[in-house]
């Protein structure tokens, strides 16, 4: 079976390129086979560009609810890998969602964010096209936040983009145009303002790039209506309409609608406004239609993404299940010799970083092997989980690690506890203990040379040494 995440990437990329293409129906089932296949991986980045994928075409088609929350989504699988490029494009179509709702300073917020990511990812193929988009987006919603001395700041930095040789640049170059004619337009710079509205006008009638600034159109053509700048507005409509077969989407569509009606009322022309109406009414149904795909299919990426999580949990149960068969003794029931192993470790690894102490306790039982031979081995197995049941409870109230080393040997982990507390641990083990044992411990701060089982053959030493003197 082809590798998940191999899977998962190659059916995303396929995605990507349906969305180069604006053609939804065949990009949403590669999108949820990506997705499908990646959950379960730890490629949070992929998992992400996957989430933010939907979510940018929710936006495109007015579902707005959906894509906030899609992007929500992608954010949270980008933190997993901190300042990571995909993470800053989350950002930055949160920030052209947020403006979409309104929101321009929030939206300023998620943007600055995202350029300050992209400008740590010089090498990435798209570094130009990011930084300047997002830069140039943040010039336009500081203007409809109403700091146009803020917007006027991302100017010389645009310019600067400019001038770099890149693939995207006549793109970006149009979209610079028009945040210049938004702030013309605000600053009252008329003749600057016709200038680059005649720039916009050459570079996308008749051309390809007319079909994918056809939103913005309309957006900065509800700028000029607001603004009483009504003939402009009417150039801008004339060359959508001279082009309508290009316009890309229903929704889109039925957004140019809403500016005309708003346009043939502001110039009095009552019967195209009349038609405008008709028409916008039959997008409507149309734009419904495809709105409500959006809805389906993302009850179905949930129900996916919930199932997914849910087998994930079962395989986690499963394999911590497993692991603590693994690591705990079939007989006491605390843990055994290899959860010992990976526990010293950690304690002398924290200890060793805090500057703290840390020790070990050996505990046997006294005369074990003659107690075996006299009563038996399952007799001599209960007295074993009678003394690891002790050990437990003693392990319990002074926070104590106490795992079974072998044979009728414990161990215990101390963990920052000085020689005197150690000994009262000690004491309390003679005391509770129903059969005769003993104990040796080694405990110091460890340093950088210390061996970790030096601890342990130097506990073992002194409780050898406790019993032959016992003997």
């Amino acid at each position: 079976m082809k590798d998940p995440a191999i899977a998962g990437r190659e059916y995303l990329r396929r995605a990507i390129e349906c969305h180069g293409r604006d053609d939804y129906p065949s990009l949403f089932p590669y999108l949820k086979k990506s997705i499908r296949c990646l959950l379960p991986t730890q490629e949070y980045e992929q998992i992400a560009r996957a989430y933010n994928l939907f979510a940018v075409h929710a936006q495109r088609f007015g579902c707005y609810d959906i894509s906030y929350h899609y992007f929500m989504m992608a954010e949270s699988f980008a933190s997993k890998v901190p300042g990571s490029f995909t993470g800053a494009q989350v950002e930055a179509n949160m920030g052209d969602l947020l403006a979409d709702l309104g929101e321009y300073r929030r939206a300023c917020s998620y943007i600055s964010k995202a350029v300050s990511v992209f400008r740590r990812h010089k090498e990435h193929p798209t570094f130009t096209l990011n930084i300047l988009l997002s830069t140039i987006n943040l010039g336009v919603f500081r203007l409809y936040a109403g700091d146009i001395a803020g917007a006027k700041k991302t100017l010389p930095a645009i310019e600067r983009g400019l001038q770099k040789q890149d693939a995207y640049m006549e793109f970006i170059a149009c979209w610079y145009l028009f945040l210049q004619t938004h702030l013309y337009l605000l600053t009252g710079d008329g003749r600057r303002m016709q200038e680059c509205l005649d720039g916009i006008l050459s570079r996308v009638a008749g051309t390809p790039l007319l079909a994918q600034f056809a939103d913005n159109i309309g957006n900065l053509c509800r700028t000029f209506l607001r603004h009483g700048a009504v003939k402009e507005a009417g150039r801008l409509l004339s060359a959508m309409e001279e082009n309508d077969d290009v316009i890309p989407t229903t929704a889109v569509r039925f957004r140019l609608a809403d500016v005309r009606i708003e346009y043939y009322g502001a110039t009095g022309q009552q019967k195209k406004k009349n038609e405008c109406y008709a028409e916008r009414n039959r997008l409507a149904v149309l734009y419904r239609a495809e709105q409500m795909r959006f809805y389906r299919d993302s009850v179905e990426l949930i129900q996916m993404t919930q199932e997914l999580r849910a087998e994930q949990a079962k395989a986690r149960a499963k394999n911590r299940k497993l692991q603590q068969e693994a690591e705990t003794d079939a007989l006491t029931r605390i843990p055994n010799r290899h959860a010992l192993n990976r526990a010293m470790e950690e304690a002398c690894d924290r200890a060793l970083a805090a500057g703290k102490r840390f020790g070990i306790g050996v505990v046997d039982v006294d005369f074990f092997k003659q107690y075996n031979d006299k009563y038996g081995h399952r007799s001599g197995d209960n007295c074993l989980v009678e003394v690891a049941n002790t050990l437990r409870k003693i392990a319990a109230e002074h926070r104590l690690f106490v795992a079974r080393y072998g044979g009728d040997e414990f161990v215990l982990l101390y963990e920052n506890m000085t020689d005197d507390e150690i000994l009262r641990v000690e004491e309390q083990i003679h005391r509770e203990s129903a059969v005769p044992v003993s104990h040796g411990f080694y405990a110091t701060v460890p340093s950088e040379e210390t061996r970790l089982w030096d601890f342990f053959a130097k506990a073992d030493a002194k409780l050898y040494k406790i019993k032959s003197e016992r003997r």
